[in-house]
């Protein structure tokens, strides 16, 4: 099986590109003119496509009921740990979530870009500048079908991006602690600069924790 055009590349990363990529290209396409968006999305899916092309093997799980259910219970897990958290504002939420409430029911009722036009308070015309990339994807959701729909779509958004890493981390920790409890010498690093440094903390991590384990025997 392969995906159309790409032959046969790593599905996970492709997504957790993607999901990266999202966000940056509603802020180009609302709050810049075409003559800007237009080349940079260009570009960006270039680069985009050149990432991919770069992916390892593809990955695919054994389908399984056991792992079907293993998943399926990570996945509740973490939606759960997420929606207590009081992303959505479906539980109660600390003082924090409030400014952050309102800035994201600003992007889902107001046009793209928002601009408040009183000048009483500065003087002139002031546009909202923060980093609410996150909320973007929500925040169409929220334009459609309205605010809690926007609110319940957070919460998803939030989750899938908690989950996609899950592989890439547990794939590199389970290397380096299958060397470790072989006692190997682990001589490779993973390529990619984020799961190098995910490696890296790992084995500065358990050797650690194999000292102290050792000092108390």
């Amino acid at each position: 099986m392969k995906i159309p055009h790409l032959g046969k590349k790593d599905l996970l990363p492709f997504l957790i590109y993607l999901y990266l990529f999202l966000p940056f290209v509603l802020f180009l396409i609302g709050w810049t003119k075409p003559i800007v968006s237009i080349p940079v999305l260009i570009v960006l899916a270039v680069c985009l496509y050149r990432m991919v092309k770069s992916f390892p093997e593809l990955w695919l799980p054994k389908i399984s009921r056991e792992n079907i259910f293993n998943i399926g219970f990570i996945l509740f897990v973490i939606f759960v740990w997420v929606y207590f958290s009081g992303i959505g504002g479906f539980v109660a939420q600390n003082s924090d979530h409030h400014y952050r409430n309102g800035i994201f029911e600003t992007l889902v009722a107001e046009k793209w870009p928002v601009i408040n036009f009183s000048t009483e308070r500065f003087g002139q015309p002031t546009a909202l500048v923060y980093y609410f990339g996150f909320w973007l994807p929500a925040a169409i959701i929220g334009k459609l079908f309205g605010l809690t729909a926007g609110y319940i779509a957070q919460i998803i958004w939030a989750s899938i991006g908690i989950s996609t890493p899950i592989r890439e981390i547990t794939r590199t920790t389970t290397y380096t602690a299958t060397r470790m409890r072989n006692n190997e010498t682990i001589e490779l690093e993973p390529k990619d600069p984020l799961e190098r440094d995910v490696y890296r903390g790992y084995i500065k991590d358990n050797i650690f924790f194999d000292y102290l384990a050792r000092r108390n025997k």
